[in-house]
């Protein structure tokens, strides 16, 4: 073995050992697993930290398998083939079906909804789709498995054919062989450039990913696309150097002014809600690209840092630090029973206690808690929502709508066959359900939290599969 291939094998079982280590402190659940967690999630964004653990073990793996195929040192065209046809047939398939989804159920297609079966839900969207994760939730039952705190796609499952779930979830999981396979022969012919590794393995990861978790409309995937692709079909770094400082730089400036093009199209919302992701998104390809091709490396690194630097502090103060705020006496806490009472417990047992703990101390997941409202006493907004919720099946029969300490009903109007417009209250003395400004991610659990205890209410109902569609800013009011 050459002394470079010995220093690229040395380095790459460090990275190895350093992915393991991540991988342990994200599951851990533990603070410096959330600042991972967080910091890794700039990139593959989730509400909990499944996509996060998937990058992590996904790119361990990659990396193990390049120290045992070493000598792999070209990357096969049948591979390489193999996996754009993986990806372009899943994503399409995802596309396929969520339109399929929307038109079925009579929704616009600028709407975002909450499809409820049971206990169960999923988020999906045009622009953000979650109708691939059924196929996570057809291997968890193959296998025996419970799908425990994360979102499989159970809910969804039932409401596309089984040929559209079989195909996205045989497109993800032979796409995922095929870019493991290619990896090592890529990097060699990259010269094992730490930027063009980390570029291929958040690239190709992050299209996986948003077969199941996203679609082919989601943020990351157009300029993900874009890179993964001249990462296959250029042979060397001179190639890629060449097509980036030539067609490359405004092959990504016209797709990303078409793709926002579309967004505003596709969805009300004013400024675009992910404009910020994508940014940030573009910001680090690009740095990654001007360390790996090395053209004015200053003179465009320092600027995409400063920006990399500020959008992260920006994100920490709403994303990350609250979880780091300790409770103190400007902080309420309430636990929404699953009988439909309140508890309040005693502040003093949580002073100076880190608001992630006070959830795992009252039995929640920080990431996503279902019963646990944590708010600082001085936030405004309203206590009320409006949210159009269309049935699809009972368990048994429709009994009457009954409130609850913790959610009211102050308005009930039939809007369609099979749909009704809920107009629900929180108390007075509890966290606001839509906040005024600015939220942080304490507020958006306390929205899911109240979205849960209204399921709550329908289920005693008898209502077991629905779709909520809630008036938000970003969410149209179905009349």
């Amino acid at each position: 073995m050459n002394p470079t291939d010995r220093f690229v094998q040395s380095n790459t079982r460090r990275a190895v050992l350093l992915g393991v280590l991540a991988l342990v402190l994200v599951a851990s659940g533990s603070q410096a697993g959330l600042i991972t967690h967080f910091l890794i999630g700039k990139l593959v964004y989730s509400t909990s930290d499944a996509a996060t653990l998937f990058f992590l073990g996904y790119s361990t793996l990659a990396l193990a398998w390049s120290t045992v195929s070493r000598r792999l040192q070209t990357s096969p065209r049948a591979l390489i083939g193999l996996l754009v046809v993986c990806l372009l047939v899943g994503h399409v398939t995802n596309l396929a079906a969520s339109l399929y989804y929307f038109q079925d159920h009579g929704l616009p297609l600028d709407a975002h909804v909450h499809h409820w079966l049971g206990s169960d839900n999923s988020y999906t969207s045009l622009m953000h789709s979650h109708l691939g994760k059924p196929s996570l939730a057809l291997t968890a039952n193959a296998l025996g498995l419970s799908s425990g705190r994360y979102d499989t796609g159970v809910a969804l499952g039932g409401s596309l054919p089984s040929g559209i779930t079989a195909m996205i979830g045989g497109s993800f999981l032979i796409g995922m062989v095929a870019a493991l396979a290619l990896f090592p022969g890529l990097m060699a012919r990259l010269d094992w450039h730490p930027a063009a590794v980390i570029l291929y393995l958040v690239t190709s990861s992050l299209c996986l990913k948003t077969l199941l978790d996203g679609g082919p409309l989601s943020y990351r995937v157009p300029p993900s696309a874009l890179l993964l692709l001249s990462l296959l079909f250029t042979t060397n770094r001179d190639r890629l150097q060449r097509f980036w400082c030539g067609p490359g730089w405004k092959l990504a400036f016209v797709l990303t002014a078409g793709y926002l093009l579309l967004w505003m199209q596709l969805s009300a919302e004013r400024p675009i809600p992910s404009i910020g992701g994508l940014l940030f998104t573009l910001g680090v390809y690009g740095l990654l690209l001007v360390w790996l091709i090395g053209r004015l490396r200053w003179l465009l690194a320092m600027p995409l840092l400063l920006y990399l630097g500020l959008n992260i502090w920006v994100d920490a103060r709403l994303n990350l630090l609250p979880y780091l705020e300790r409770f103190g006496p400007q902080h309420r806490v309430a636990v929404l029973q699953a009988d439909g009472g309140i508890t309040l417990p005693t502040p003093a047992l949580f002073q100076g206690v880190a608001l992630r703990d006070v959830y795992a101390r009252l039995g929640e997941d920080p990431l996503k808690p279902r019963r646990v409202l944590i708010w600082r006493r001085h936030e405004t907004g309203s206590h009320e929502l409006e949210s159009v919720v269309q049935l699809l099946a009972l368990a048994g029969q429709a009994g009457k709508l009954i409130p609850t300490a913790g959610l009211g009903l102050s308005g009930i109007r039939l809007v369609g066959p099979g749909r009704l417009s809920l107009r629900v209250t929180a108390p007075a003395q509890l966290a606001p359900i839509l906040i005024h400004g600015e939220g942080d991610v304490l507020s958006r659990a306390n929205y899911y939290v109240y979205l849960h205890t209204l399921n709550g209410i329908l289920r005693r109902t008898g209502w077991h599969e629905y779709i909520m569609i809630p008036a938000t800013a970003s969410n149209p009011v179905l009349d």
